[in-house]
This record gives C-alpha cells, sequence and structure tokens, in this order.
C-alpha cells in the first residue's frame, strides 16, 4: 500500500509541477502570504485545473492498480482503500485553498480511477 501511494502521489505532485510550470506564478509571490496565494489561483485558467485533474486521476488509477496487483487476495479492496484515500486528500484540499465550485464535481472520479485501477489489475494479471 505505501508503494502504492507514493507512486500515486509522486503522479499527482507531477502534475502539480506541470500546472505550475504551465502557467507560473507571479515574480517574488510570497507562498507563506495565504493572499497572495490566493488571489494567484483565483487567476488560473481552466487548462491548469483540468491538467491537476487529469494527474489526480492517473495518480489515483496507478496507485489503485499497483495495490491491487501487488496484493490479488485483497486486490479489490486496498484498490478502494486507495481511492479514499486519495479522495480524503482532494477533499481536505478544496477546503483548505481557493477552488472554482465546479472542482468539487472531481470528489466521485477518486473513487471510479481506483475500481477502474483495481480492474484492469484483476484483469491482466503478471504471468
Amino acid at each position: 500500500m505505501l508503494a502504492a501511494v507514493f507512486t500515486g502521489t509522486s503522479l499527482m505532485i507531477l502534475g502539480q509541477y506541470f500546472a505550475h510550470q504551465a502557467y507560473p506564478a507571479p515574480e517574488g509571490m510570497d507562498y507563506q502570504d495565504g493572499e497572495q496565494v490566493k488571489a494567484y489561483m483565483n487567476s488560473f485558467p481552466v487548462y491548469v485545473y483540468l491538467i491537476m485533474i487529469v494527474f489526480h486521476q492517473l495518480g489515483t488509477l496507478a496507485a489503485s492498480f499497483l495495490s491491487a496487483r501487488l496484493d490479488v487476495a485483497n486486490g479489490r479492496k486496498n484498490a478502494l482503500m486507495i481511492g479514499v484515500i486519495f479522495m480524503m486528500g482532494g477533499l481536505m484540499n478544496l477546503q483548505t485553498l481557493p477552488h472554482p465550485v465546479w472542482m468539487w464535481a472531481e470528489l466521485p472520479l477518486y473513487l471510479i480511477s481506483s475500481v477502474s485501477g483495481g480492474i484492469l489489475a484483476m484483469r491482466y494479471p503478471l504471468k
């Protein structure tokens, strides 16, 4: 499970990196100043949020696939647990940082991605 969470989280961080490369922070922005962070995030174009959503879901899918693949006996349960863990992280993120209201629609996608990762792992076992 730890390897799976690490893999999924790494993909999500990679997505954050790409999103911030596509839309960099203003010169001299202080990340410790909540108002500056809020203003920066409120200025994001839609494509920045879409990049983040894609990588959140890829991370969830990969982590679920890996957790189900590494423990086939408990694969489906592990995959769903990954989805719940990442969905809770997404909920905390939405509550902590400013996001558009439509970003809340991403939350159920974590479960869909985790179930899909588990199904893929069970459908294509190691030979």
